[in-house]
């Protein structure tokens, strides 16, 4: 007796049909009756449509790249490290045995706030190459400096306040020369803080120096910058300014940044050197100034050398003003230098207050022998100090990647159509079977036959061993005894 229903002649896909464990393919081709078997078939075209809008979806999410941020808060049990702590007077040295015209781009090469007096660009750079030849150090740096007037630095309750005027190194930025505190050219270290609070921490008393550094952009003051201690400081993208008279409280909390998304084509684990910049951490900013120093550094170029860190070590001059000025304009045009995958910074919170007044004006008057006046115009204070001892870790990361993708859409497959691994195995063997019919169909052909011929000998097979099992089972036996 046979099956009724829509039977192909195709052996493969007859088979497939009768074993398949794909739902609803059964009932299609092998329905009771035509409208069983339209019936399933369109459910199961309904099904498959719906499955097939659903993984659209999915694949539309997926091609999206959704991220997702995950933070972990790190306590300090044991303190955490002291930052960097970087001022820059924002009023210009000015030398006065340079030339105004030299003192301009002086202070357009290393003064990122110079927008007043601007360099025409299009004019050709002229230097008087008679004039004696001065070094940049020189140019930069005041022979007589009373800038940091008072410092001093208290990590815990139990320790005893550490005077650390003489623990400024300077540093040369795109704001001119700043000076930092616990950064690349320190000895020693900053103990660490196990202590939080407006007390402990870093305390400035800055003197800007008016009458030696005049205002060059109608700004006075002092841009405070708290970076990582083997960091580049950032005065241009980052910091607090303070004017003169005012004190700022800067309270500040460590975080890091982790960035496991490839969107940005981020550097990971430091890997770019910085030939030019030894022991700073790798960072966008850090690599470009390091392009620049290097081509700098060409002898096609300007051929001369920059260390920002010591610029005892520098080579450049003012008759290469004209060369670094051409450099300093062209070198981002075609940087390489990609952000880093990790990076730490520090969260700010800052208030101001009125400074000097009371006993501290009246010591700071007493001690360079100055009047009220000049104090309030020169004069102001800075407290660093850490809020939290915590660091606080931001990893981003995919929200939906390969996994999220294929366990949604074996989800979906099995809801929709029943599909599984299994099933899409079975697929696969009757495309290959499919294949091999097509490319050899003689041998497919003989293999059934010989196939069909093995299912043809069953009934005989069965009927002789019927006999055999007659001619040698008990009955036999008692037939021989009658």
């Amino acid at each position: 007796m046979t099956k009724k229903g829509f039977k192909w002649s195709d052996q493969y896909f007859n088979d497939f049909v009768e074993t398949t464990t794909i739902n609803g393919v059964f009932h299609i081709f092998r329905g009771r009756t035509k409208t069983r078997r339209l019936l399933w078939g369109l459910l199961f075209f309904i099904s498959f449509v719906s499955c097939t809008i659903v993984l659209g979806f999915s694949f539309k999410r997926y091609s999206e790249k959704p991220t997702v941020s995950a933070i972990n808060v790190i306590l300090g049990e044991n303190g955490i490290p002291f930052p960097s702590v970087t001022v820059c007077n924002q009023n210009f040295y000015k030398d006065l045995n340079v030339s105004n015209e030299t003192n301009a781009l002086i202070h357009h090469l290393f003064h990122s706030g110079g927008f007043l007096h601007d360099i025409n660009r299009t004019q050709q750079c002229k230097i008087d190459e008679d004039r004696h030849d001065f070094e940049l150090q020189d140019l930069l740096i005041p022979k007589e400096n009373n800038f940091i007037h008072y410092c001093a630095f208290s990590h815990q309750a139990e320790s005893e306040i550490m005077l650390c005027k003489d623990k400024f190194f300077p540093t040369l930025t795109p704001a001119g020369i700043c000076y930092t505190f616990n950064g690349v050219r320190s000895k020693t270290r900053a103990p660490k803080m196990t202590t939080t609070g407006k007390r402990y921490g870093l305390r400035l008393i800055l003197n800007i120096e008016q009458e030696t550094h005049p205002v060059f952009d109608g700004v006075a003051g002092v841009q405070v910058i708290v970076h990582e201690s083997n960091d580049i400081p950032r005065p241009n993208l980052h910091g607090v300014g303070v004017s003169p008279g005012q004190n700022v409280d800067i309270g500040v909390k460590r975080a890091i940044m982790f960035d496991e998304t490839d969107q940005d084509e981020c550097i990971k684990d430091n890997g770019k050197d910085l030939p030019f910049l030894p022991g700073v951490v790798y960072s966008q900013y850090a690599c470009r100034q390091n392009e620049l120093y290097e081509s700098l550094a060409d002898k096609n170029l300007c051929n001369c050398i920059i260390d920002p860190f010591e610029l005892g070590n520098a080579t450049c001059s003012s008759h290469d003003l004209c060369c670094l000025q051409q450099q300093f304009t062209e070198h981002d045009r075609n940087s390489s230098c990609r952000p880093p995958c990790k990076y730490t910074y520090y969260d700010i919170m800052n208030s101001y207050s009125s400074f000097p007044e009371g006993h501290a004006l009246t010591e700071i008057k007493n001690s360079i022998n100055a009047s009220e006046d000049y104090i309030k115009k020169n004069f102001l204070s800075a407290s660093v100090f850490l809020q939290a001892l915590e660091t606080r870790e931001t990893t981003t990361r995919y929200s939906y990647g390969v996994v999220e993708l294929l366990g949604e859409l074996g989800g979906n497959l099995g809801l929709f159509l029943g599909i599984s691994i299994i099933s899409v195995m079975e697929l696969l063997v009757l495309v290959i079977d499919e294949v091999k019919k097509c490319v050899c169909p003689k041998k497919v052909k003989q293999k059934f036959e010989k196939f069909d011929d093995k299912l043809k000998c069953i009934p005989d097979c069965v009927e002789q061993e019927e006999k055999d099992e007659n001619t040698s089972g008990p009955s036999a036996e008692l037939n021989k005894i009658a």
